[in-house]
Formats: C-alpha cells, sequence, structure tokens
C-alpha cells in the first residue's frame, strides 16, 4: 500500500501528491483519544523534536518521552512503553 500511495522510489525522493500531503493542521480536530510515543534517541524518521511539534498540532494529545529509547521504543524499553500504553488506554477516554 506505502508503494501504491508513495511510488516505487518513495524510499529515496518523496514526490508527487504525497509531497503536498500536510495533515497537520487538522490533528486537532481528532475526536478520539492521542498517544504520542517517542524514544529520547530515535535518528530515523520519527526524531524526538518532530514527536514533539506534533502536540501544538493536536492539543488533546497525551505526549510520552522514553528516555532510553531510540525508534524501538516497544523493544527498547518495553516496560516503559507498556506503561505508558496501559495508562492511556485505562485513562486516554475520560479526557
Amino acid at each position: 500500500m506505502y508503494y501504491a500511495i508513495a511510488g516505487e522510489d518513495a524510499d529515496f525522493l518523496i514526490g508527487g501528491d504525497i509531497a503536498k500531503l500536510d495533515f497537520r493542521a487538522r490533528l486537532k480536530d481528532l475526536p478520539m483519544p492521542v498517544l504520542i510515543l517517542a524514544g529520547r534517541y530515535d535518528r530515523g524518521a520519527s526524531l524526538p523534536r518532530l514527536a514533539v511539534q506534533f502536540t501544538k498540532y493536536a492539543p488533546q494529545a497525551r505526549f510520552v518521552m522514553l528516555e532510553h529509547s531510540g525508534h524501538f521504543t516497544f523493544i527498547e524499553e518495553p516496560d516503559g512503553f507498556f506503561a505508558a500504553v496501559r495508562q492511556f488506554l485505562e485513562q486516554g477516554f475520560s479526557n
């Protein structure tokens, strides 16, 4: 599905219609609870500074920075990851 949307060379160059896609302004309109998890040492496509920016666009979101993780928070810091998800599922719908 990813390549159907982004094209055959999407891992190297984002172009075409997907380059113009910017849904950030609409994140504030999401009616459901939102959880944003970030790993402090993520150096992939999900840099921590970018994850923090999503809180500006989705002020209703709950943000959790996992301080001892990179990109694979669920592997690198499973206790913190699952605690955050568990807390969100237990309390997230009461926001």
